[in-house]
């Protein structure tokens, strides 16, 4: 009976071996998908990259239009002013949008006050004939005579301002051309700001051109490793299958851990008593609990498994590496029929499918997955599976 039980225990950890295997293969999957993502994360950092770029240079772009046209504005007044008389272009000092600031400016504003206060005199005069009466001689002097007082004021005003009419159109001129000068400054320096814009815009461009690229190789690649380590994990799962399908049925793969926690510590003597402590743990609902405290005792002990069931586990991996062998050449030889039937070529699939594998590595997986209960390595068959070919 102990010599059976042993039997048994070695299949199992050897059924757990091979679920070991298919957990390595799920996790070099989700690495490889892991990957992926990241390569996709990128491209869309890459995309928005590209997409602020672009609106930096569209902004900077549209800065310049409306310099350009600032600059064209002040060149059209240039024109404008350049073509007028300077006596015109004077008393036109006030409708120009580009006014000249120099010191003879104060002058000018007196002239125009001189101007507007001799005005009132003179309409209060005429108004009132009390008010020039008053004043001795101006009773002497016709009424219609007053008249000579508008061009006696207008002289004064141009002998007052001859100067600054001379020298007016030149000033507003200069003044002007100054304008210009500092505008086409500005605009010199944002066409630079454009330019640096447009450099930065196209080279974003090209950083994405090329990480689309690089995404696409990366899940090309990747997508073939997956591929070559689904066909793997489907060996791995047929084999078991067919070694330990009869021994355990599958629904119950996820127990083995509490079958062999039962084996290990004498509370059931054959399989089926193991089973059906495993059924009055489901209906207690404390399975959860009793599959990873039996797991992480199967991992204490599992080196010195190893040594007391040294023998029945080597003809149990070696029985494990035959039957993976053959569902490999059996995978192999789908593969190929389906490349002859359709012009889809996988050579690369074919080269990493693993004809035999090591009972050291079986071993491996063993020690390195035991940390994780029967019910987590089911669970990465299950997301394994997702990948196998149909």
């Amino acid at each position: 009976m102990e010599e059976n039980n042993m039997a048994i225990s070695a299949e199992l950890i050897s059924l757990r071996g091979g679920l070991s295997l298919i957990s390595k293969y799920t996790d070099e999957i989700k690495k490889c998908q892991n990957n992926n993502s990241e390569a996709r994360i990128e491209t869309q950092q890459k995309e928005e990259n590209v997409k602020r770029k672009a609106e930096v240079y569209r902004q900077a772009k549209t800065e310049v239009l409306n310099q350009e046209k600032y600059c064209a504005k002040i060149r059209a007044e240039y024109k404008e002013c350049e073509a007028l008389p300077a006596d015109k272009l004077f008393v036109d000092y006030v409708k120009r949008p580009f006014k000249p600031k120099y010191s003879d400016d104060s002058a000018i504003k007196w002239g125009w006050i001189l101007g507007i206060v001799t005005g009132v005199l003179i309409f209060l005069i005429f108004l009132d004939d009390t008010f020039y009466s008053a004043i001795p001689g101006f009773w002497a002097i016709p009424i219609s005579n007053y008249a000579l007082f508008r061009p006696i004021i207008h002289v004064i005003r141009c002998v007052i301002f001859a100067r600054q009419i001379a020298t007016y159109k030149e000033n507003v001129l200069n003044f002007i051309n100054e304008k210009l000068k500092d505008a086409e400054k500005v605009l010199e320096e944002k066409r630079h700001a454009e330019n640096v814009a447009n450099t930065n815009r196209i080279n974003a461009e090209k950083e994405l051109s090329d990480q689309r690229k690089k995404e696409a190789e990366t899940i090309k690649a990747n997508s073939e490793i997956i591929e070559s380590l689904a066909a793997k994990s489907n060996a791995v799962n047929e084999s078991l299958r067919e070694s330990y399908g009869k021994v355990i049925m599958e629904c119950d793969w996820h127990n083995i851990d509490l079958i062999l926690y039962y084996f290990e510590t004498g509370r059931a003597d054959n399989l089926k008593e193991a089973l059906q402590q495993v059924d009055r743990q489901r209906q207690t609902n404390q399975i959860t609990a009793a599959i990873h405290s039996a797991s992480m005792s199967l991992s204490a002990h599992l080196e010195s498994a190893f040594s007391r069931m040294g023998e029945a586990l080597a003809v149990c991996f070696n029985k494990l590496n035959r039957n993976i062998q053959d569902a490999t050449n059996r995978i192999e030889s789908q593969l190929i029929t389906s490349q002859r039937n359709s012009s889809e070529t996988n050579n690369a699939l074919l080269d990493r499918l693993d004809k035999q594998i090591s009972v050291s590595e079986i071993q491996n997986m063993l020690i390195e997955k035991a940390n994780k209960t029967s019910d987590e390595l089911l669970n990465d068959l299950r997301y394994n599976q997702q990948f196998w070919r149909k």
